[in-house]
């Protein structure tokens, strides 16, 4: 493994760490039904700092690093990443076909590792905000996968949909020669999501993860 993937593997660990940690207080399901997967919701204050980039890393890390059944959703109408290009069905069209059955659209990537649900072929950003289809989204995966990572849209661009805050937590990323500490200021007030949903911050390009007190500091 090369020493950009060590890092990530390490990034991840932490945030699955995080993640775990919170949720270690939650009571097991009574029901019998199985357990919905851990959400994280991957952003950045503006576009072009790298986060599918990084949304893919973590995705990839999770996978080798444990027996974690991991998906990957482009959660970017507006601008989608390269993985979902000639993928056809997606995200979009289970937010806008109450019939769509979602694992139908999954697609298995060759040499990735983990599961991949492309935005989909309805370019309509505000199904994201849906938030009982997004609720049933994560019940329809329960028992499919582990840990579920949205490669979603910048801060800037669309604020927090309910993808956002229906996950269990965010992690922010951040181009250190490109994203000044007012534009990250900036996305996080018109985000509007409780600081405590942030995991921590990725500092792209040389991969550093930054504990949660950043925001702290922002604040």
């Amino acid at each position: 493994m090369n020493s950009l993937m060590d890092k990530f593997l390490r990034i991840a660990l932490k945030i699955l760490s995080r993640l775990e940690a919170r949720q270690s207080d939650a009571l097991p399901s009574s029901d019998g039904s199985s357990p919905v997967p851990k959400v994280v919701y991957v952003t950045s204050a503006i576009a072009g700092e790298g986060k599918s980039f990084v949304s893919q890393a973590i995705s990839k890390s999770l996978v080798s690093s444990s027996v974690h059944r991991v998906l990957l959703i482009d959660g970017n109408m507006d601008a989608p990443s390269s993985l979902s290009e000639g993928k056809g069905r997606g995200l979009s069209n289970y937010f806008s076909d109450q019939t769509e059955n979602v694992l139908e659209s999954v697609v298995k990537l060759d040499g990735y590792g983990f599961d991949f649900l492309p935005s989909g072929t309805v370019c309509k950003p505000g199904l994201l905000y849906l938030r009982e289809r997004v609720e049933s989204l994560f019940q329809d995966l329960s028992g499919y996968y582990d840990i579920v990572v949205i490669d979603g849209a910048s801060l800037l661009k669309s604020g927090a949909n309910s993808l956002a805050h229906s996950a269990d937590g965010v992690v922010l990323v951040i181009k250190g020669d490109k994203t000044s500490k007012d534009l990250i200021k900036e996305g996080m007030a018109e985000f509007n999501i409780d600081k405590e949903k942030y995991l921590g911050a990725i500092l792209n390009q040389r991969p550093k993860y930054i504990p949660d007190f950043f925001y702290k500091k922002l604040g």
